[in-house]
């Protein structure tokens, strides 16, 4: 049986398989090309790749390639991969595909564009300890500066509460402003014309009772402008989007909320954004607006809801109770007690400034702001970041881990969170303020 042949066998590729875990050769003939072997100028790990590319002649070919790094797990045994010198061929058309080698102290491996199905073959085999896209790096974020910032952002860049605090500075990333993001706003409107947007907010559908789209009484619009205005936001320069579900009244129903859901999800698979929900509303306990939450994460999109004003269990409401939500608790960013309104329990993820939140009003006047308190002005601070950290790459599914990583833990009074049963102890942070002396909290 010629190599060639031997390399695309079913039964041959087990047996050189085993060969490999028990190192030792798997015919004679490979004992007998042993001296052409090592007369041979190319790397051992040029010839590794034999194997790790083995039966290539038999696959189908694709022609979208991407650059990967593959990283060999011992480097003392590539030898038994030495096959005959024909073989060399079957290999010398992948060899033009390999852009470098790596071989230093125990480090092994090379870097080249292969298929998809090239990738998964080589995956499968013994050899290779880790394959990984050589994706981009880059310098660290310059950290950017606004003075006189409103408190709810004075707090997100600060490790203290803003009464300890004489920095009234804002710090964040300079590429992590949500750019190329989609927040939507799903609320009682958005009113997108407010200069503070910069021509980066839109309107969507309106499912409310409202005949108009019009925001009548600036709940959405303070939301979206502590995501992302100017003067309030959290990330500059993300898209807002105004998907309406409450009336004039601030008030909705279940189906209104889970077809502004619905309507996010087909809207940023066309776009093709990367997207986040903010929704700063609550009902009871309701297992099919749940149902709609999971459907919204598991299409890709983080949803981020408001814990809940009545100061009770949020496990016991909905959407901040569904375990597929990023759910927010509100503080005092004065001190870092737990506003007296929020919800609590081990649903809360959480908390962010939630009193006395300044933001844009309905009002064209730039200048005009309004005052508000409640969990839903937490929830959009942690919306905005979330928009940042997806703009850096980091997928859906780990922006709660990463945004908790990075969090301050431990800051909340332990005499407030002992009244809280469950509560999670963790403040939102974006990473970039400064380390600040603080008072140890009793």
């Amino acid at each position: 049986m010629s190599v060639h042949n031997k390399l695309c066998d079913p039964e041959f590729n087990k047996i050189q398989t085993k060969a490999i875990k028990l190192n030792f050769p798997v015919d004679s003939d490979m004992e007998k090309e042993e001296t052409k072997k090592k007369k041979m100028k190319l790397p051992s790990i040029f010839f590794s790749c034999l194997l790790l590319f083995t039966c290539v002649t038999c696959l189908p070919v694709y022609n979208k390639r991407e650059r990967y790094l593959i990283q060999l797990k011992d480097p003392d045994s590539v030898e038994i991969l030495c096959l005959q010198d024909d073989s060399v061929t079957s290999f010398s058309h992948l060899r033009k595909e390999i852009k470098k080698v790596f071989s230093f102290g125990k480090f092994e491996g090379f870097v080249g564009e292969f298929s998809k199905d090239i990738i998964d073959r080589i995956a499968r085999n013994p050899l290779v300890e880790k394959i990984t896209q050589d994706f981009a790096i880059q310098a660290f974020d310059k950290v950017i500066y606004q003075e006189d910032a409103p408190s709810h952002l004075v707090r997100l860049s600060q490790k203290a509460p803003v009464e300890e605090v004489t920095d009234t500075t804002y710090y964040y990333g300079e590429e992590s402003q949500g750019q190329d993001v989609t927040v939507y706003i799903v609320d009682t409107g958005v009113f997108v014309e407010h200069p503070d947007f910069e021509g980066r907010a839109t309107l969507g559908p309106n499912f409310s009772t409202d005949k108009s789209n019009i925001d009548y009484i600036g709940h959405g619009t303070h939301v979206a402008g502590i995501v992302g205005s100017k003067t309030y936001g959290v990330a500059k320069k993300v898209n807002i989007h105004s998907v309406k579900v409450l009336d004039r009244l601030g008030q909705g129903s279940l189906s209104s909320v889970i077809a502004g859901l619905e309507y996010a999800v087909k809207h940023s698979e066309n776009i093709g954004n990367k997207g986040v929900v903010n929704l700063s509303l609550g009902a009871a306990k309701s297992a099919i607006l749940d149902s709609a939450v999971k459907a919204a994460y598991d299409a890709g999109l983080l949803v981020v809801a408001a814990a809940g004003n009545n100061n009770r269990n949020a496990c016991q409401t909905s959407p901040a109770g569904s375990t597929y939500t990023l759910t927010v608790g509100a503080i005092d960013d004065k001190s870092d007690t737990i506003a007296s309104f929020s919800n609590f329990g081990s649903c809360v993820d959480i908390f962010a400034s939630g009193v006395e939140v300044h933001s844009l009003n309905v009002d064209k006047d730039d200048n005009d702001e309004q005052v508000l308190s409640g969990t839903s002005m937490a929830s959009p601070s942690v919306a905005g970041l979330a928009a940042t950290m997806l703009e850096q790459g980091v997928p859906p599914e780990r922006i709660k881990e990463e945004m908790l990583n990075i969090a301050i833990w431990n800051a909340i009074p332990h005499s407030d969170i002992k009244l809280k049963s469950s509560t999670h102890n963790t403040i939102v942070y974006n990473g970039f303020g400064r380390d600040v002396t603080r008072v140890t909290a009793s």
